[in-house]
Formats: C-alpha cells, structure tokens, sequence
C-alpha cells in the first residue's frame, strides 16, 4: 500500500471514530428543557455540565489523533528526503489552535546553519505538501494559481475541504516555505533563536491593524511537537512564555476584545431552535 492509500485510510478511520464518538452525545442533551425560564434549572446544569465535560474530552482525544497524524506525514517527508547530517537537530511543530490542520509547521536546526541546511527544510517543507496534496483535500482555490483567481465557475473542483496547509493568499501562507511574497519566504525554517525573534518583532510591537483580528503572536505562543526532539519545541516554548507584553501589545488586546465583544454581541431568541453555523457566525 502506497503513502497516499495509507494516510488517507488513517484519515477516514480517525473520522469514523470521532462520528461514533458524536453520536453518543445526543443522550447527554436530549432531555434539556429549551425554555428560557428553565435553562438555569439544576435537571438543565448537570446534563450541560456532562455534555461539555464529554466535548473537550473528546476534542483532545481528536487534538491526540491528529497531532500524530500531522507528525506521520512529516516522518514520510523524512523518509523520502532522507536525514540531513548525523549532528543536526531537527525539530517540527504545528502553530495551535489550528483553523486547518497542519496551518504552519517549523523546523528548527541547532547545528550546521548553512545555505544547504535550509535547502534541505526547503525539499522537506514541499516533499510534505506533495504528500498533503495527495489525499485531495486541498481545494484549488488555496493554492493561489494565477489563472484560475478571479472568475472561478469556468473550471471544475473535485477536492473537498479537509487535510491541508495553510492556503497560499496573501493574508495567509503561514507554512514553512512562505507564500511566495518575499516577506514571507521562509520565515518559518529558523533556528530556536531565530523563531524567538520573529515572534518577540510580532508580539512587541503589533502591527495596529493585524492585531485586531489576531496576529501570529498567539499561534507562536501556543505550539504542539509534531516530530523530531522534544528538547527544541521545550525551549522555543519557555522563552516564548516568558516575554512580557510591551504596552502596545496591551493596548492591541485591549482593542480586539473591545472589538469582540461587539462583533459578537448575541442574544438568544426564547426558543433556542435557531441554528447557528459555528465558524461562519461566532468563529
């Protein structure tokens, strides 16, 4: 069985389990009394509570899943492009929470920093997206071809939305190749110091306009080991936590949740059998 047939297997058995998982929540609810005037009823409380309680559970046995999934592509990249030197250090991680799975993933080299070593992040980095690719998850759309942008019902899509890096638009590209602006060429292949700096110049000092809808800052900050030593990811992590927030990188909080709190102010009609579509109107 060839990588493609393998992952995309593993892919349909992780979905299959997490729908068989979804289906047991519906006893949790199915009794709750959807009158506004009793939504604060203990009956109400304690089958909410059981139901939250078994959503994030099974969101982080799903979080589990995939990180392993995600660190398997990446254990095939290495394998196709072979270890590059017996003394370097290699070291993967996926920025979290993550909109798409695998939104950006960075590699990280303690020893022999040279023109090759990047080169060889480079040959990993796109022998991973070929591989991503494959499982045809990936719609046109995000690869920002030329010629198809602009008027889109002249060709035809078969992919479905699903496994994929982060698309190559202008406002997105954030894996380790860039998105091909010069910006944004490989600023995701660095050594520990290097992604540190990146991360202090975005957290620092804020870019007004980004950090009102979130900038990198708070993917850097919150990050998962896919492959490769633990001991990089750990020390990336420590001194990431460990930077205090300037007063403009305050002031930038400040004015998004200032700007959330308005963008999302809801109120519940007095049935509650009004559909929501979660990432399309809260996320």
């Amino acid at each position: 069985m060839n990588v493609t047939s393998t992952l995309k297997k593993r892919l349909q058995i992780i979905r299959k389990l997490a729908k068989d998982e979804l289906q047991k929540f519906s006893p949790l609810i199915e009794n709750l009394d959807c009158g506004v005037e009793n939504l604060q009823s203990e009956k109400n409380s304690e089958m909410m509570l059981n139901f939250s309680e078994s959503v994030q559970l099974l969101s982080e046995k799903l979080d589990d899943w995939m990180v392993r999934f995600a660190g398997d592509v990446i254990k095939q990249a290495t394998e196709i492009c072979g270890l590059l030197h017996a003394s370097s250090r290699l070291s993967l991680w996926d920025q979290w929470p993550r909109e798409r799975q695998l939104h950006t993933v960075t590699w990280s080299s303690c020893s022999l920093w040279k023109t090759k070593t990047v080169t060889y992040f480079e040959e990993l980095a796109v022998t991973a997206y070929f591989i991503i690719g494959h499982l045809q998850e990936t719609e046109l759309k995000y690869m920002n071809i030329e010629e198809l942008n602009g008027d889109k019902k002249w060709f035809y899509d078969a992919s479905v939305s699903g496994f994929k890096i982060d698309g190559l638009q202008e406002n997105a590209g954030h894996i380790p190749t860039g998105n091909g602006s010069q910006s944004q060429k490989n600023k995701f292949i660095q050594t520990v110091d290097g992604l540190v700096k990146v991360y202090k110049q975005i957290f620092l000092h804020p870019d007004p306009e980004k950090s009102k809808i979130g900038d990198l800052s708070a993917m850097l900050s919150s990050t998962v080991l896919l492959y490769g030593e633990s001991r990089l990811h750990d020390d990336f992590a420590t001194r990431v936590s460990a930077v205090k927030p300037s007063a403009l990188r305050s002031e930038a909080s400040l004015q998004m949740l200032q700007s959330d709190a308005a963008k999302f102010d809801h109120q519940p009609d007095d049935t509650l059998t009004h559909i929501k579509e979660v990432k399309k109107d809260f996320y």
